[in-house]
């Protein structure tokens, strides 16, 4: 018994499931998909799909963009409220 290993974009992936499908059954005795996005990061396809999203929201207007002076700034004024109302 001999395993191969293939690696196969995901664009292809379909057409090479079809050519495994279509082998006799004699010839390959089992054949098993891993998606090596998900071997290395389980939250791959969620963490993509929020990404997606965001990026849809900031090009259609719906989050708005800050320059990072502008956040820098917020935030300083964020940390200083907060240092003020928790300073005992």
């Amino acid at each position: 018994m001999q395993t191969m290993i293939l690696e196969i974009p995901d664009n292809k992936i379909d057409i090479m499931l079809n050519i495994v499908k279509s082998l006799k059954d004699d010839i390959v005795n089992k054949f098993e998909v891993k998606d090596t996005n998900l071997v290395n990061d389980s939250y791959f396809y969620e963490r993509k799909e929020h990404v997606s999203q965001t990026i849809d929201d900031i090009e259609s207007g719906k989050i708005k963009m800050h320059a990072s002076e502008e956040f820098e700034d917020e935030m300083d004024l964020f940390v200083a409220d907060l240092t003020k109302k928790y300073a005992n």
